[in-house]
């Protein structure tokens, strides 16, 4: 009797994976390519709205974060890297339709099955076509717009702009940012942030104009940003004194003999080196002086807070989950990175309008840009870093006493630390 049970379970078994198999095997026979897809050229968005939406700036921007003078320019600088042969079976997808949909999709942040019925494709098809846009951006436009300064002149280039957020010999802004992906498989709590969700972190140092020299992207959102940055490519090679920087010199207007070395700036999350600044922390500060410290490395500290504001709100993927495996996301990450480097030094007028981001003063008061009236969807980090470093502290101490002394003080630095 037990036998004759087991024989009809296993039966029913066969039926099933049988039945299963024939569904599927008819469902990827139905169509080679979808009726509704074969009109993609008669009645398609990038065969005619496209084409529309160029005689309508402001709507194309709406589209591609972009005028379409710039679209033209970055798909003239990709093409070669995205263009496929036809073949006998299928037609290739044009490399402008390759863009336009990664741009929209990195614009609205719709799901690639949302934007595979916008433009009459397979998903299969979209999603290839996305990641290929995003490898071939990376690939073209990283040794471009994105090239760590290769010297001394270069960074000095970086160390002028900050003058006007009146932090001398500043080398850049460091964050780290959380970004919000889908529990990849069998990682456990890696991925797990401070927010109680999983997230990838992209690492970043910003010139005073809101760009990224540097980014390090896909660390799981469970490790620390002072902890990315240390044991970084970058991070190891400032600490081995590798990296080509400017020698010390004099701060501006004093009469020191002491050089005071160059200097990158950060939150509490980083470790106090004596090239690299962080604030000091709350409980130790009792003096004006250190106040106006923490005041003055908080102006430069805000450049990389705008380029990530800016970013998120531009490119609106970053305010939703993504849904891919880390790979994917970080390859979506690195896409993101050079195209907000490009736009930012190719100029285009669209993309940071003026007024869009934080603008100091000539009295010193810092006009906030309209990007903050949304929430950014990228997460900050709060876990701090403790450590302190002997050679560090006396470079944070005589940049303080000089930020308070007559050589290095501003008129209006009392009043806003007041009013803080």
């Amino acid at each position: 009797m037990a036998d004759r049970k087991r024989l009809l379970l296993l039966k029913k078994k066969l039926l099933l994976i049988k039945k299963r198999q024939s569904t599927t095997i008819g469902y990827r026979r139905r169509y080679w390519v979808h009726p509704i897809n074969r009109k993609r050229e008669s009645f398609g968005v990038f065969a005619h709205l496209i084409n529309e939406l160029r005689n309508d700036e402001l709507r194309f921007r709406k589209y591609f974060r972009m005028t379409p003078e710039n679209f033209d320019h970055l798909l003239s600088l990709i093409q070669p890297y995205i263009t496929k042969k036809h073949t006998n079976m299928r037609k290739a997808l044009e490399p402008g339709l390759k863009l336009a949909l990664t741009l929209h999709h990195l614009a609205e942040g719709a799901s690639h099955a949302a934007i595979a019925a916008h433009y009459r494709l397979g998903r299969s098809s979209t999603s290839q076509a996305i990641y290929d846009t995003l490898n071939a951006l990376w690939v073209v436009l990283q040794p471009i717009y994105l090239k760590p300064p290769s010297g001394p002149g270069e960074w000095m280039k970086v160390v002028h702009g900050f003058e006007k957020w009146n932090f001398p010999h500043c080398l850049g802004s460091v964050d780290g940012k959380h970004i919000t992906i889908q529990k990849p498989g069998n990682a456990g709590s890696t991925f797990f942030n401070y927010k109680q969700r999983e997230s990838i972190v992209l690492l970043a140092v910003c010139d005073a104009d809101y760009k990224f020299l540097l980014v390090d992207i896909g660390q799981p959102g469970s490790c620390s940003d002072g902890g990315i940055w240390e044991f970084s490519q970058f991070g190891r090679a400032l600490e081995n004194g590798k990296v080509n920087l400017p020698v010390p010199s004099m701060l501006p207007g004093t009469q020191e003999t002491l050089p005071m070395p160059y200097v990158f700036v950060g939150d509490e999350a980083f470790p106090l080196k004596k090239y690299f600044m962080r604030p000091y922390p709350g409980r130790s500060i009792n003096s004006q002086e250190k106040k106006v410290f923490n005041y003055r490395l908080s102006r430069a500290r805000r450049v990389v807070e705008n380029a990530f504001g800016i970013m998120s709100q531009r490119w609106r993927i970053l305010l939703k989950m993504m849904c891919a495996s880390q790979a994917k996301a970080v390859k979506v990450v690195q896409g993101l990175c050079v195209l907000h480097n490009f736009l930012r030094i190719v100029g285009d007028p669209t993309y940071v309008p003026p007024g869009y981001a934080d603008t100091p003063r000539e009295d010193g008061v810092i006009q906030e840009g309209f990007w903050r009236a949304e929430a950014s969807g990228v997460q900050g980090a709060t876990n701090f870093n403790r450590s302190n470093n002997l050679d560090g502290v006396i470079v944070r101490n005589r940049f303080c006493n000089y930020f308070s002394s007559r050589d290095g003080s501003v008129p209006w630095q009392l009043d806003a630390v007041n009013r803080r």
